[in-house]
């Protein structure tokens, strides 16, 4: 008969844990933690390097917001580029997209929703993408005048075929 011990530890214990003993040890422990951010991809890298420099995550919208992105920064291969723009709300070419979440930590940090057509479809949808600050090219500012398209977006996604 085997004998059995489980430990389990949180995000915050093992951020207690590093701040204790990140003094002994120093050396081994940086190696460990360097090895597994490089192997965890560069955003990790590059915010741990920079977070050692003093530069620390940070994030501009949260989810609710209406931010505008181009058509080109969205996933176009699976979108009618021609209908799409016709959606209401739509400006040059810039998407309405409602943030859903937005993680700091997450690569790229915002996902988000927006109504467009599919390839191969006739109704307009709620379709769901993620983006980056990069790729967001302004906020929202009158929440009215969106909500109203989106009423209309509703009601055509609803019943109206293009």
């Amino acid at each position: 008969m085997s004998s059995e011990i489980n430990v389990r530890f949180t995000k915050d214990d093992l951020c207690q844990m590093l701040k204790k003993n990140l003094n002994k040890n120093s050396d081994k422990v940086a190696e460990v933690i360097t090895e597994h951010i490089t192997k965890a991809g560069s955003t990790a890298f590059q915010q741990c390097f920079k977070a050692l420099m003093g530069i620390y995550p940070s994030i501009k919208y949260k989810p609710g917001d209406v931010v505008y992105v181009h058509f080109s920064n969205l996933a176009t291969w699976r979108l009618d580029k021609v209908k799409t723009l016709e959606v209401s709300g739509v400006k040059d070419e810039l998407i309405p997209v409602r943030i859903t979440s937005a993680d700091k930590y997450q690569d790229p940090e915002y996902q988000i929703e927006f109504y467009g057509v599919a390839n191969g479809d006739f109704k307009l949808s709620k379709q769901t993408y993620t983006t980056t600050d990069a790729f967001i090219e302004y906020k929202e500012e009158n929440i009215e005048d969106f909500l109203e398209e989106i009423e209309k977006s509703d009601a055509q996604a609803d019943d109206t075929p293009f």
